[in-house]
Parts: C-alpha cells; structure tokens; sequence
C-alpha cells in the first residue's frame, strides 16, 4: 500500500523509524509513505531544521490487540521549526487502507521548536485493515494532502480484529456557565463528556445552532474547556 503496515492485530503498531525525515529533505524511507491518491512532501528546507513527521504509534487503551470498537491512542512523533507556532498536525483515520476515505479526527499544534510527541485518541470503527495519516504543515488549513513546500504526511497501516462497534451515544453536560448565568465578555466554556467504553474524541459548543467553539482534549474527569 505504499506505506507501514503492520503484519497482525496486536496491541500496538509502529512505524518505527521508518518515517523518519520529510522525502527528499531527509533520509526517510519509501517516501512519501502516503497511501491511495499520489501526494508528494515539501521539498524546502532542511532535515531536522524543518517540518517532518518521524514516527507514528497507534495502541488500544486497554492492552489488548487492536478491535473493532477499542478505544485506542495515536501518538505522532514530529519535528518542530523554531517558528512552531505556524506548524499544525492533522490526524485522519481511515476504515478502509485499500480505498481510503478519510475522516479528521484532530488538529493540534506543537508547544515547542524541536522534537515533540502529540496526541490524539479516539475509537475504532468497523474496518479489517485501517490506516491513520498525520498531516504536519507550516501555515495553510487542514487537508489530507496539502501543498506547502515545507509540509510532510505518513501513514500507518494496521489490522484490526473483529469487534463489537461502539453505537451508544456518549453522555455528555455543561459543567460552565451554571443555568440563567449572566454573561460578559470573554467567557469560559466547559463540558463533562465521556463514553462507557469509548473515547470521546472533542466536544463542539453552539450558541443558538452555530458553533463557537471547540475542545480537543480533556482532563480525567472528561472535562473539556474552550474560550
């Protein structure tokens, strides 16, 4: 498929350092390591200077090997450029490696210059070999193949086991602002949100059908905050 893949269901999958570097500006392997349409790197820059994805880990929660329904996390190893506050990661997932159709599943951005690890959780759905993708790019929007010169995306190729779907709804409650609250001015929004045996991936806030904000992570308690 043109990518990683990994050989059986197991508990993890790894690309190792197979994704190392970003095409030709680095010494990774097979670039540019992306399944399905062609989708070539950025070729600016310098290995380890700029922008490159380096590894991607996917890992079910629980331990055991990758299923339908498992809630899992996927950990993007990353190379920062030292104006990282313009750099990105965008993960998809993909139900079918063979034919992807891609769904977003998070944008986060990196808090350093340098290596750095990011991650994002969520649950597998039905899907006998599935792949992830991360997207790491300097300015511009999320997409699943972007055009910026100094931009790298991998994926990973995985097989997940027969499983039982996660179809129950998660349960989630406004936890900020407390009900009749007056508000005013920059305003605080927090949500508790969790799943019997998924992961909930982020939580949208909208005021009167449109959204206004949205929160990708959350602390143990599955509280999510947003501005």
């Amino acid at each position: 498929l043109g990518a990683p893949h990994c050989a059986a269901p197991g508990p993890i999958c790894d690309s190792s350092r197979l994704l190392e570097g970003r095409g030709l500006v680095g010494p990774e392997r097979n670039a540019p390591n992306a399944i399905g349409l062609p989708c070539a790197d950025g070729d600016a820059g310098f290995f380890h200077i700029d922008e490159s994805v380096d590894a991607i880990r996917i890992a079910t929660l629980d331990g055991s090997p990758l299923a339908v329904g498992k809630g899992v996390e996927v950990r993007v190893k990353v190379w920062s450029y030292v104006d990282f506050v313009s750099d990105a990661l965008d993960i998809y997932v993909a139900p079918d490696a063979g034919a992807p159709e891609w769904r977003h599943v998070t944008t986060q951005a990196p808090g350093s210059e340098g290596e750095g690890t990011l991650v994002a959780r969520f649950t597998l759905g039905e899907g006998a070999t599935q792949a992830v993708r991360a997207v790491f790019r300097f300015g511009g929007t999320a997409a699943t193949c972007t055009s910026g010169i100094y931009d790298d995306r991998d994926d990973l190729v995985f097989p997940v086991a027969a499983g039982t779907p996660d179809t129950d709804v998660p349960q989630v409650s406004i936890a900020s602002p407390g009900p009749d609250e007056v508000l005013g001015g920059a305003t605080t929004l927090a949500a508790i949100a969790t799943d019997d045996r998924g992961v909930v991936n982020r939580v949208e806030f909208l005021v009167d059908g449109a959204r206004v904000a949205t929160s990708w992570t959350s602390d143990a308690a599955g509280r999510f905050e947003a501005s």
